[in-house]
């Protein structure tokens, strides 16, 4: 009982003491604040500030460092590439070739441009029109178009034409009449087209090469192609122009159209596109080997750039006459007369310095070599004086081996001796 009193007296007392310490607090904020417009009482509850006495002190609330301010990002410079091989420059084409004709001659273009990639002084012109011919100059007129190319502002060389795989089709003559593929009056009327493009390039000094049809997937228009070559090719013998006949590179060995073939590095390849008639990339550049072998031909013959020299003064003395050793055998003469003089500090030494003949004896090619006694330098050398060279002469004329002694390495008869 008396354990039970003592502790309600000492709740009382705390419970005292803690009101009295929470009226001190309240009444020293009060003041200690600054005199507001509407001050507010402000309640505190004395029985958690008694439990704040035994609790343990809060840590105070962790600092946090301030931030660093972002930095801006500079752009780095591109790197610098060092190459033991500079970049040479581009010097100006000097040989511009104008490719022209129908589809076909587009895909010859690519190919021609593809063997001149690595060659800054060929320039590839591409001029071709899908779905055109000398037929139907209604549609397209190559006559008329080669006419304006060549008096445009293009540098043109150099002409090449492929054109036939739409010209199997009627043909109207100067006088409008209708003319029947393959007749007669329709060979004439599509030569004397042939004979009119290349009298066009011959007035102009532009070599032409004009390039055959090549074999096609279907028999009729094949024949067609083969008949149109010939055509070309009898109109052209009279011309300045080149005739390149391609038909060898793109059938088998019976003569007929292949869809495959060897390539330029020799692997089997497709060289046909899927419609009979077009050639693939490699067959393209397959066509335009033959015409770069005819291009090189060309470009080669053709003169080399003058160079003019400037005129000499009349007045001016020969400079020859001037310094000996502009003269003729000048170098050589100076020479000898620096070995006559000798050395420095010593006396001149009487060197005589052989001439070299003119010619040699004259010495027949089909004599036989002989020795000085007159004996064939070829002939047979005796050397079975004695017996070294009795034993040559068994070993290397008459082929027979010495005979093996007891003991030696050659010997390998059996029992051994």
């Amino acid at each position: 009982m008396r354990n039970w009193r003592t502790l309600v007296a000492g709740l009382s007392a705390g419970l005292i003491l803690a009101f009295a310490t929470a009226w001190a607090q309240a009444q020293q904020r009060t003041q200690q604040a600054p005199v507001r417009a509407a001050p507010q009482s402000e309640f505190r509850n004395p029985i958690s500030d008694f439990f704040k006495l035994f609790s343990p002190p809060q840590a105070p609330p962790p600092v946090q460092a301030p931030r660093p301010a972002p930095k801006k990002r500079v752009a780095a410079p591109p790197p610098m590439v060092i190459t033991d091989q500079p970049a040479e420059p581009r010097a100006d084409p000097t040989t511009f070739v104008l490719v022209v004709g129908d589809s076909l001659s587009e895909l010859l273009a690519a190919g021609l441009a593809e063997a001149y990639e690595a060659n800054p002084d060929v320039q590839v012109l591409r001029r071709g029109r899908s779905s055109s011919g000398l037929v139907r100059d209604d549609y397209f007129d190559w006559r008329k178009s080669l006419r304006d190319m060549l008096g445009g502002n293009d540098k043109i060389t150099h002409v090449v034409m492929m054109i036939g795989s739409n010209d199997r089709q009627q043909l109207k003559d100067a006088a409008g009449a209708t003319l029947e593929p393959f007749t007669d009056a329709w060979r004439e009327a599509y030569g004397a087209r042939v004979d009119e493009i290349a009298a066009l390039l011959n007035e102009r000094g532009i070599p032409l090469f004009w390039v055959g049809m090549p074999p096609m997937q279907n028999g009729r228009m094949s024949a067609d192609m083969l008949a149109l070559n010939e055509i070309v090719r009898s109109r052209l013998a009279g011309a300045k122009a080149t005739y390149v006949d391609i038909w060898e590179a793109f059938v088998d060995q019976q003569n007929r159209y292949a869809v495959v073939g060897p390539s330029l590095t020799g692997e089997t390849t497709k060289l046909r596109a899927g419609d009979g008639i077009h050639f693939t990339k490699a067959g393209a550049r397959m066509a335009a080997h033959f015409v770069e072998i005819e291009l090189k031909r060309s470009i080669d013959k053709a003169p080399p750039t003058p160079v003019f020299a400037m005129p000499a003064d009349p007045n001016a003395a020969d400079p020859a006459s001037v310094d000996p050793a502009l003269q003729p055998g000048g170098i050589e003469r100076l020479i000898d007369e620096q070995v006559r003089r000798g050395l420095d500090g010593l006396p001149p030494l009487n060197v005589v310095i052989p001439t070299k003949a003119a010619a040699g004896p004259i010495l027949p090619l089909n004599a036989p070599e002989t020795a000085s006694g007159g004996a064939l330098l070829t002939g047979r050398i005796q050397r079975t004086g004695n017996d070294a060279g009795r034993a040559i002469e068994r070993v290397l004329v008459d082929g027979k081996l010495p005979d093996a002694k007891p003991g030696r390495a050659d010997d390998f008869r059996w029992p051994a001796r």
